[in-house]
């Protein structure tokens, strides 16, 4: 009992008054249970209230997902249904029928997380990481994997200087004198079971800009001109023009001869006369 009053009563017949001291006892009602298991789509689900009363216990569940039901002893149970996904606010009753007295109703709201049909195994799928330049910041990289339970944390092995972790994002930015190859190790956990892949990440050297000509020249200079005629003096001659050569020498040569017996002749001619 929690609280007594004092009132006045009186009978219909004959009308008379009296008073009397009567006690109204309130039965307290406690709900012990303050949190609801995961289910999963297709899967069975069966999780048992808590509570306590003075009598009875009476339970009464709104808001269920498809699929699921309590009964009278505060267990609910069932296989969701498809399409049901998503986080489900339940409300959540408990009253008693007590011996004397009233009974005042416990009431909460929990909430209660239907996870997506089981899809395969936990696969990390992110295969190939963009290429960094040290000292400039880029985008977020989102990791991704598929299977499991569908909710994933990550972690990371091997992050250079600069670049860190957030919500399963690579965010930052390389520091100056980290380029390389980084062999980073993924690791993603469903909160059943975890697994992990290696991924190279490439951070290459910040490069500026190519020049411009600024509207100069781009003729070459004098001096960068072949010297062909140094070039001829130094050339070897194909074998078709040493061939070429040799016969012009031969024909010198028989000239030559042919004019010195020409010039012996009118000599010899000469000593005769």
């Amino acid at each position: 009992a929690v609280d007594s009053w004092t009132g006045d009563f009186w009978t219909p017949s004959p009308p008379t008054e009296d008073e009397a001291t009567f006690t109204i006892d309130v039965y307290d009602v406690a709900l012990f249970t303050d949190a609801l298991p995961n289910a999963r789509v297709g899967e069975d689900y069966r999780f048992a209230l808590q509570g306590d009363g003075a009598g009875d216990l009476i339970w009464t569940v709104s808001n269920l997902p498809e699929g699921l039901s309590v009964d009278a002893d505060g267990v609910i149970s069932g296989v969701p249904a498809a399409g049901t996904e998503g986080v489900h606010a339940v409300t959540v009753e408990l009253t008693d029928v007590a011996p004397l007295g009233e009974s005042v109703p416990v009431t909460t709201r929990l909430a209660l997380v239907v996870n997506g049909e089981f899809s395969g195994a936990l696969t990390v799928t992110t295969a190939i990481l963009p290429t960094l330049s040290a000292g400039e910041a880029m985008p977020p990289i989102r990791l991704a994997a598929l299977g499991g339970t569908g909710s994933y944390t990550w972690i990371i092995q091997g992050l250079p200087a600069g670049l860190r972790l957030v919500d399963g994002e690579i965010v930052g930015a390389p520091e100056q004198g980290v380029e390389g190859a980084y062999p980073l190790k993924l690791i993603v956990n469903d909160g059943v079971s975890s697994t992990s892949a290696i991924v190279t990440l490439q951070v290459s050297s910040s490069t500026d800009s190519p020049e411009q000509d600024n509207g100069k020249s781009l003729s070459p200079a004098p001096n960068a001109m072949p010297n062909l005629a140094g070039a001829a003096a130094g050339c070897t001659l194909a074998p078709s023009a040493t061939s070429s050569a040799i016969k012009g020498q031969i024909v010198v040569s028989l000239l030559l001869f042919a004019l010195s017996m020409a010039a012996l002749r009118r000599r010899f001619s000469d000593l005769r006369a």
